[in-house]
């Protein structure tokens, strides 16, 4: 298994070298969790026709580096977009941490949004928005230590998260009214009947993971798919893990479970 990341991201956790194959991966994290693009530019590439999904340190695109692979991305949202759009170039996914929003909850974020760009423009980094996209997320683990235990239970990975300007700074209006568009686009039932039948589709989440509604939402998800004719849709969920599950405390246990998947699906 090979793993390539972004231009000054710090590689993932190993993965034990006998066990690589000829697996070609390629991991993609957005700002919160360690890319060095701290703006809306990467929301934008995101939400719109995706034309750069990887930069790799050798430049590859999308055409260059998708194509006949599996695709594991922690931003689960891209990821549905993507297969949703491209997903015929693909051999399989593996989808992390995702979840589901009520239609009406992201219908009245976009419509804050856009009434505080009324006010304060468009790059406007609004504490109200934030706190209303990410504040609950750690209610359930109060009393907390951070404000992102939420993310996981290893503490020394929380402590370099809080302490690092790349996973706290705030999105602006704009940034947040586009994610909201992007989940709307991808809940869309419409979109999900895009994904090739036979692509093979494998969920993991973590058990406490608020994004996925403690694996709620990852389920609800997982069936959405099975209803729309997507024959071979997985899903593991870890109990006690929280979101960030390759940087949970029993993260080799996950590693393991997506090589496995990974190597019962190779042709």
């Amino acid at each position: 298994m090979h793993l390539d990341v972004l231009p000054g991201q710090e590689r993932p956790h190993a993965v034990p070298k006998e066990k690589i194959g000829k697996i070609r991966i390629f991991f993609l994290c957005h700002g919160a969790q360690g890319m060095d693009i701290c703006d809306d530019t990467f929301v934008a590439i995101w939400m719109s026709k995706i034309a750069v999904l990887i930069i790799c340190n050798n430049g590859c695109t999308v055409s260059e580096v998708i194509i006949g692979y599996y695709v594991i991305a922690l931003l689960s949202g891209m990821l549905c977009k993507y297969i949703q759009m491209y997903g015929d170039g693909l051999a399989g996914a593996v989808i992390m941490g995702t979840g589901s929003q009520p239609g009406i909850v992201l219908q009245i974020g976009k419509l804050i949004c856009r009434m505080i760009a009324l006010f304060r423009g468009w790059e406007y980094r609004s504490a109200f928005v934030d706190n209303m996209a990410f504040g609950g997320y750690n209610k359930q683990f109060e009393p907390a230590r951070t404000p992102s235990d939420w993310l996981t239970k290893d503490e020394a990975i929380i402590d370099a998260c809080v302490k690092h300007p790349w996973s706290t700074f705030r999105f602006t209006v704009n940034g947040y009214y586009q994610m909201f568009r992007g989940i709307q686009y991808i809940q869309n039932p419409a979109h999900i009947q895009q994904i090739p039948k036979n692509l093979p589709l494998f969920f993991v989440a973590g058990g406490d993971d608020p994004v996925g509604n403690n694996g709620k939402s990852v389920t609800q998800v997982c069936q959405q798919y099975k209803d729309a004719g997507i024959r071979d849709v997985q899903i593991k969920l870890y109990p006690g893990d929280r979101h960030e599950i390759l940087n949970e405390t029993d993260r080799d246990v996950v590693y393991a479970d997506i090589l496995t998947w990974l190597n019962g699906h190779l042709a």
